[in-house]
């Protein structure tokens, strides 16, 4: 086993430690630091149609909060550079020691790859969430959510004399509720993402991803960053 999956693995093994300890409640402060780990199936129905759902924990160090979703989601390969995706999602928080909120989804996104040049590829993703708030005790909230974000993907390059398993993406993505006045939607949150992928074979490949979630409540007080957030996702074709 080459020297990138023994990190891989290793890092793999201390998430899954630090998720089975004991959760205890804090003080929120503004920003704080959090560790997610997901992992995405992939399966090919046809060559137009696929399942891309994931599931995982998501982990706030500052709270020691922690988050269990599930997202199943259907791809549609309208062309070769042109996708729809549409699907559920499911957010549960594990800590008793709080009043519970879950979160329930529904969204749609179009996603344009062009262009692309020398195996780089710019992504322009549009997506719409329509959001279901479940509070102990409490009536239901609503909200609708915007988003867009933009990529950029590398090609598959080779690291150390191996196969050419390795990539990158880099993305900014702006996000906004639609039923708010105070500013306009795409404006109030931000994230900045840069992810590194290694392909262990055919079927499976690890990412390691490293985000900065921002907020902006009005226009005039300007942008501060509020989240850092280190995560380990595991994506698993089950047919290639």
């Amino acid at each position: 086993m080459c020297f990138l999956r023994k990190i891989f693995l290793r890092a793999l093994f201390f998430l899954f430690l630090f998720f089975l300890q004991k959760n205890s409640n804090a003080q929120v402060r503004n920003q704080e630091t959090l560790v997610w780990s997901d992992l995405t199936l992939l399966y090919n129905f046809n060559d137009k149609v696929s399942y891309v759902g994931d599931a995982g924990l998501r982990y706030n160090l500052d709270t020691h909060l922690s988050v269990l979703f599930i997202r199943p989601t259907i791809l549609w390969k309208m062309n070769r550079n042109l996708n729809a995706t549409a699907g559920l999602a499911y957010f549960y928080p594990l800590d008793k020691s709080i009043s519970n909120i879950s979160d329930v989804r529904i969204f749609q996104s179009l996603e344009l790859i062009w262009p692309r040049y020398k195996g780089f590829a710019l992504h322009h993703r549009v997506l719409l969430e329509e959001r279901w708030f479940y509070e102990d005790g409490s009536n239901t909230n609503f909200k609708i959510r915007s988003r867009y974000r933009f990529s950029v993907n590398s090609p598959h390059y080779a690291l150390f004399g191996e196969r050419k398993s390795n990539y990158n993406h880099i993305a900014v993505e702006f996000l906004g509720m639609l039923d708010t006045n105070n500013i306009p939607p795409l404006l109030n949150r931000r994230r900045y993402l840069f992810t590194y992928g290694h392909e262990l074979s055919k079927s499976i490949a690890l990412e390691l991803h490293y985000q900065l979630h921002g907020l902006q409540d009005k226009l005039v007080q300007g942008f501060e960053l509020k989240d850092s957030i280190f995560r380990i996702s595991v994506k698993l074709k089950l047919n290639t």
